[in-house]
């Protein structure tokens, strides 16, 4: 389903992404939230569960756990890419298919169509 990033990191970042800093406990992939964005909202916990994890902190911070691996867990985070409010939750890829779904809002780099 989603790969590791390789090709593109933070530190050698493509000049055309829009990349965010990640919060540190995400993996690091296609799937990732954005570091102090996170509001406690309480969406990952009904619409990806099984992928999203929370930290330990005083103020607590959501961040992907894993990635999607099987077609339900991929369409849990698309539930949660679609509902959440923030844009803190964001797709590094470049798959096409999954950038038409989720729409420009949520990726990092351009949709091409």
């Amino acid at each position: 389903m989603f790969r590791k990033r390789r090709k593109f990191t933070i530190g050698n970042a493509n000049p055309f992404s829009q990349a965010k800093e990640r919060h540190p406990l995400s993996v690091v992939a296609d799937l990732y939230v954005k570091k102090r964005c996170c509001t406690a909202c309480g969406v990952p916990d009904v619409t990806a569960p099984d992928l999203i994890g929370w930290t330990d902190e005083k103020v607590s911070h959501c961040y992907w756990r894993r990635q999607p691996e099987t077609e339900a867990e991929l369409e849990q985070a698309f539930k949660l890419l679609d509902h959440q409010e923030l844009g803190c939750h964001r797709y590094a890829g470049t798959d096409p298919k999954i950038q038409a779904r989720i729409g420009r809002e949520s990726c990092d780099h351009p949709v091409i169509r």
